[in-house]
């Protein structure tokens, strides 16, 4: 599997556990044998990825959804970060 086929993977397992706050350690841990640290990592990656390609000047079906979508996880992401530290 490649990093992003994974990171892909990782963004839409988030986007399923956004509306109930999140995976937690154990969830993460099982689905992808990785801390809940290196998902942020991949999380973050992955968000970039793809707020950079629908802010790439094409015409996407899903713009709008999908960058709201993925501000939210930022945002989310930012929040859970700041709690961990």
């Amino acid at each position: 599997m490649s990093p992003q086929s994974r990171n892909d993977d990782i963004l839409d397992f988030a986007i399923l556990w956004l509306p109930i706050g999140g995976p937690t350690s154990a969830t993460i841990w099982s689905m992808f044998r990785m801390s809940a640290f290196e998902y942020r990592l991949c999380l973050a990656d992955a968000l970039r990825f793809h707020q950079d390609r629908l802010t790439d000047g094409r015409r996407y079906q899903d713009r709008v959804y999908g960058a709201s979508i993925l501000a939210q996880l930022a945002a989310d992401l930012t929040n859970s970060t700041r709690r961990a530290a």
